[in-house]
């Protein structure tokens, strides 16, 4: 009886010093003053400003590197050989002018031997008379389609229509993209010199590469100086 009744009041003094700290303890606490959040800006790079690339400075080639220049002009990436010539305009004109010619017209009766050789029961009259047809360029093109419908020999039909891929190809190697680049960089002199060779150099046989792109060289020299 007593244990009970110790353990009773043991739990109601326990009750109600747990309700006065409760009372006392077991309010939230105030909370703390936060301090103002300041935004964060985006960060920014600063811009980048490359440096500006000068032009060539204009310098003498001797005869070695321009040769090495000219042969250069054949390659795919041949900027460096350019710009070289850009830099040395009195050597570059002189070397495309004797390395640069007007194309002269096709003779049609030349072409229709060349073209009949094509089938010679001899190899190396058709070989010969194949790498003649090469020569002459793109003038060459007009007259494919009707040889190509008189062939008679599979060999000679694979060498026609060889030649008119050749021709309509817009990928220009060797001494194609040889004249092209060399046509470019008298644009880029474009000196009294560079002008005239280009003038003269558009006189040519209209159908001819060397023609049309001195041609259109004109048309863009004339326009800038207007």
């Amino acid at each position: 009886m007593r244990w009970a009744l110790a353990f009773r009041l043991t739990v109601g003094l326990l009750l109600v010093i747990g309700s006065d700290a409760l009372a006392q303890f077991g309010r939230p606490p105030t909370p703390l003053p936060r301090p103002p959040v300041t935004p964060l800006r985006p960060v920014i790079p600063p811009p980048v400003i490359l440096p500006h690339a000068p032009g060539p400075a204009p310098r003498t080639l001797d005869a070695r590197a321009i040769e090495r220049c000219w042969d250069e002009l054949a390659d795919p990436s041949a900027l460096t050989a350019i710009y070289a010539l850009i830099a040395s305009p009195r050597e570059a004109v002189e070397l495309f002018r004797v390395r640069l010619q007007p194309a002269r017209p096709v003779d049609p009766m030349r072409l229709a031997g060349l073209l009949d050789k094509l089938e010679s029961d001899e190899f190396e009259t058709r070989q010969e008379a194949e790498g003649q047809l090469r020569a002459v360029g793109e003038q060459l093109a007009p007259f494919l389609p009707k040889a190509l419908s008189a062939a008679r020999s599979l060999e000679s039909r694979r060498r026609l229509e060889a030649l008119q891929q050749l021709w309509t190809t817009t990928t220009l190697t060797g001494d194609r993209l040889r004249i092209v680049r060399a046509i470019e960089a008298l644009e880029r002199i474009g000196s009294p010199e560079a002008r005239a060779l280009v003038q003269i150099l558009a006189k040519g046989a209209p159908a001819a590469l060397i023609t049309t792109e001195a041609t259109a060289t004109l048309g863009r020299l004339s326009a800038a100086r207007r």
